[in-house]
């Protein structure tokens, strides 16, 4: 059902307030992710409360994969370099990866995060317009003015909260799932500048947070509950975009 899987982001919400930008930790970084090709550099992580914090990040050369060591949260990042059809393969590969990259780091300094979160983004094969009213109406059930006047732009955010346990324990996760129009304006030249062929058309753009509640702020979640988490969102995800498409079937 996604065509073209945009973004993966796997966060670990964990204290490295510690980690600063100075020589010993990026020679840490070369020895723990050199072998993969991740090159380090830095950037200014944004607070609330304080003076921009300059950070480290590492990425691949072509930018496809990017870890960022915030003050208080890792982020791996997977993303699409070219969104008119660079594919970056599937969740689970992502996870994997993702699981190795977190627990290399875990291990290294003994953390445990707080909370962990699965973020995902893709859109789906084209739809005639038609269709794309009819998705609409099944999926929102609209007032009047908009079962006359389409909208153009729409999207539907959903959050559930469920019961999860991991590594014994009892947490809750926070389910998000946003669906929108995703119009596509393709612009391809024929035979002068002048003479120009438009192509509309219409996607789905699929979003997903599946996250622990931030109640707890306890440092808890070690490297060996990783796999059991991003499982568990991966499942919770592959049912709700299979709930979509029997909507959009049925």
């Amino acid at each position: 059902m996604i065509e073209l899987n945009l973004k993966y982001i796997a966060v670990a919400f964990v204290n490295i307030e510690n980690f600063e930008t100075i020589p010993e930790n990026a020679s840490i970084l070369m020895d723990l992710f050199g072998s993969k090709g991740y090159i380090p550099s830095t950037f200014y992580e944004i607070n609330d409360k304080s003076k921009p914090t300059l950070r480290y990040q590492i990425s691949t050369p072509n930018g496809e994969w990017q870890i960022r060591f915030s003050r208080r949260r890792i982020d791996i990042q997977k993303m699409t370099q070219d969104i008119s059809g660079s594919d970056i393969g599937e969740i689970n590969d992502f996870t994997r990866e993702a699981k190795e990259l977190f627990s290399v780091f875990f291990n290294k300094f003994e953390l445990k995060a707080n909370r962990l979160s699965l973020v995902s983004s893709g859109l789906t094969t084209k739809y005639n317009r038609d269709l794309i009213a009819d998705i609409y109406s099944r999926l929102i059930v609209p007032i009047k003015y908009y079962k006359i006047n389409q909208p153009k732009e729409w999207n539907l955010r959903s959050i559930a909260r469920i019961p999860i346990e991991l590594s014994q324990k009892g947490e809750e996760f926070n389910v998000i799932t946003v669906i929108s129009r995703a119009q596509v304006h393709l612009t391809t030249e024929i035979q002068t500048q002048e003479d120009v062929l438009i192509a509309d058309y219409d996607k789905l753009l699929i979003e997903f947070d599946i996250n622990t509640v931030p109640d707890n702020i306890s440092d808890r979640l070690s490297s060996s509950v990783l796999p059991v988490f991003f499982d568990n969102a991966i499942e919770i995800r592959q049912s709700i975009i299979d709930d979509i498409k029997e909507v959009i079937n049925a």
